[in-house]
């Protein structure tokens, strides 16, 4: 059946996965540093693809339906290897009560067909993640206040095995997100305020993950303000 935007087809025949896999945790905690470090290898016998179909000359295939065009994806079992590392830091440099945050996140990962040495597609391109976090002092009215302002950067996805794949790789992009927030009394509740800005440099970018970068950008800047109430009947009592 089609599954937007692509017509996907299984294989009820697939075997069983089975993963053998070992990591390595490193962390630190400290008045000022929070740190932690992870790498891991995973080893994934028949390992359930979900890829583009192509024919004998390397051509994407498509199916035609009542509902129109689509291009074909199968599911396939192939022996995998996935290994990568990723890790964190968090530093409060200037006051023991973490006033002001700054925080970096690294994500790689890596992932190959093992018997004919090729790399699978849709594995996620080389992430970088740095933000800054204020939080005010608290007040009688206002309290868990913050300001935070993030930017990612993600990179090209250059390992890749362009005869397993409709189309490249997009190019690499950056992501400039921000984030108010507030708690304070609604009569006998608690109500939290949000207002979060994703893409606020209105980037144009499409992510290698997504099987809609084959026919379109993902989403421009969006900005929404969320509000919760907690009710506590017990509040003031």
């Amino acid at each position: 059946a089609p599954t937007f935007p692509v017509l996907g087809l299984g294989k009820p025949d697939l075997a069983r996965e089975t993963t053998y896999s070992t990591s390595l945790t490193l962390a630190h905690e400290s008045t000022h540093v929070r740190g932690e470090a992870s790498a891991y290898v995973n080893r994934i016998n028949n390992y359930i693809f979900f890829a583009p179909a192509l024919d004998a000359s390397g051509m994407p295939i498509f199916d035609v339906t009542i509902r129109g065009e689509f291009p074909r994806f199968t599911t396939q079992a192939v022996d995998a290897l996935f290994y990568g590392a990723d890790g964190g830091i968090t530093i409060a440099p200037f006051d023991d009560t973490g006033a002001l945050e700054l925080s970096t996140q690294v994500s790689l990962v890596r992932a190959k067909d093992i018997e004919h040495d090729k790399y699978l597609v849709f594995i996620p391109s080389d992430r970088y993640r740095g933000s800054i976090t204020y939080r005010p002092p608290e007040t009688r009215t206002w309290r868990k206040s913050f300001a935070t302002v993030t930017g990612t950067y993600v990179t090209e996805q250059r390992r890749y095995d362009i005869n397993a794949d409709f189309a490249a790789p997009p190019p690499a992009y950056f992501l400039l997100d921000a984030e108010l927030g507030t708690e304070t009394c609604f009569g006998r509740h608690d109500l939290r305020l949000a207002l979060h800005g994703q893409n606020l440099t209105n980037a144009r970018y499409r992510d290698y993950t997504s099987l809609l970068r084959y026919f379109a950008d993902e989403p421009g800047w969006s900005v929404w303000l969320r509000a919760s109430v907690f009710f506590d009947s017990g509040k003031g009592n």
